[in-house]
């Protein structure tokens, strides 16, 4: 018997490839899983005019296309959950709306065995910068170092089955639950198939996510002059949108917050952090990790 599929997408700011992407993924499905697909449209709180977008495919496949919509931005941790949340069909994939994932590939594995998960990964991301390479690869050591997951790409394209991954609670709701949720399955002794993939170039828009931000008593652009201000404003201009006025300003905005430096203030800080937060401690701060809702790592000490 033929399996069936909910289709996540989700969508941020779109407008330029949502409407090609939800007329490819019908036509796929209609030509091999007619009647057994429904397609999930997070809208994240897009403001470009995808929101508009999605409302004309929805009346027009109003059949198979559901709408979840955020009033704000929320980021690509909720959107995965709600959509989840939402599939009701045995195999669900979430699919981003940039169009870079091509819907065609997931041909050979439109009927999976139970037990099992397709982890589709990238060759490389000739698209990112330097600065998202190298949190991809920071991901990729969290991911192996501390939570035992040996996939190639825990960021990309999966597919799973809807029975195992709601078998469990999840707990993250950052860009973390992927991890999590590619964890809990392996530790329940799911096998993960990993299958290459080509990563399309944006036809439209800009790539998203791995924002950047630093907290330093010592270092206030306010009270810089001379030369030390001219280097930052000729050389580095971009730090000024990293920085931070106030430690709380970084915690509030991360899912991953790194320590480097020993001052007290970063101890009494990080008893405010969250359950959905990782600490990574460089210089072993005096600190109880039992004092923490994140959960707490140490590395080089």
């Amino acid at each position: 018997m033929k399996q069936s599929w909910s289709v996540v997408v989700f969508c941020f700011n779109e407008a330029g490839t949502i409407k090609e992407l939800l007329d490819h993924i019908v036509d796929f499905f209609e030509t091999h899983r007619k009647g057994l697909y429904d397609i999930i449209i997070v809208d994240d709180g897009s403001t470009d005019g995808s929101r508009e977008k999605i409302r004309e495919a929805a009346q027009k496949h109003e059949k198979t296309m559901r709408i979840i919509r955020h009033e704000k931005n929320l980021g690509i941790g909720e959107a995965l959950r709600d959509g989840y949340t939402a599939a009701r069909n045995e195999n669900v994939t979430a699919v981003p709306a940039d169009g870079q994932f091509d819907i065609e590939e997931l041909l050979p594995y439109l009927d999976i065995e139970p037990d099992t998960f397709i982890s589709f990964y990238r060759r490389e991301n000739v698209e990112y910068s330097s600065f998202r390479s190298s949190l991809s690869v920071v991901n990729k050591y969290i991911n192996r170092v501390f939570n035992g997951i040996e996939l190639k790409d825990v960021n990309w394209v999966k597919i799973y089955k809807r029975e195992a991954i709601t078998a469990f609670p999840w707990k993250l709701r950052s860009s973390l639950i992927e991890s999590e949720i590619c964890g809990k399955l392996l530790l329940t002794h799911n096998r993960a198939i990993q299958v290459l993939s080509y990563y399309h170039p944006r036809k439209a828009g800009k790539s998203k996510g791995a924002s950047l931000r630093i907290y330093d008593k010592n270092v206030s652009l306010a009270k810089l002059v001379g030369a030390n201000k001219e280097y930052i404003e000729q050389q580095i201009p971009h730090l000024s949108s990293l920085l931070c006025n106030t430690i709380d300003e970084v915690i509030d905005g991360s899912d991953v917050i790194v320590v480097g430096n020993q001052s007290p203030e970063f101890s009494d800080a990080l008893t405010r952090t969250r359950k959905d937060q990782i600490v990574i401690d460089l210089v072993r701060l005096p600190i109880y990790g039992s004092l923490l809702q994140a959960e707490y790592r140490g590395i080089c000490w």
